[in-house]
């Protein structure tokens, strides 16, 4: 199973969402450690934006072994994003995982 790092999840009826103030830049790490099979790394992730993008922008795509990670800063406030991560592996396997990312201001 793989699972999305970062600020940890909220849940309404939709599901599951990370929040996500308009102002901050901040990394999000996908881990695919438990799905990728002994041996297996992940040679190649794209992030990208389902549906339209607005002002939301991912920069600085990495990949450390089998952990991919996006840095994603503006968004308009009250927009909730489909974020999408493609990952090709040494072994030519192709997996997809999707979080939602929800734009909202965030106070002390």
């Amino acid at each position: 199973m793989t699972t999305v790092q970062q600020s940890g999840f909220r849940k309404d009826v939709t599901g599951q969402y990370i929040v996500k103030d308009p102002a901050s830049v901040l990394d999000f790490s996908v881990d695919w450690s438990d799905w990728a099979k002994t041996g297996e790394t992940v040679s190649t992730s794209v992030f990208a934006v389902e549906g339209t993008a607005g002002n939301l922008t991912l920069t600085n795509q990495t990949i450390l072994t089998n952990v991919t990670t996006v840095t994603i800063a503006n968004g308009y406030e009250g927009n909730t994003y489909i974020i999408k991560n493609t990952i090709t592996t040494n072994a030519s396997n192709t997996d997809v995982r999707r979080f939602k990312l929800k734009i909202e201001k965030r106070y002390a």
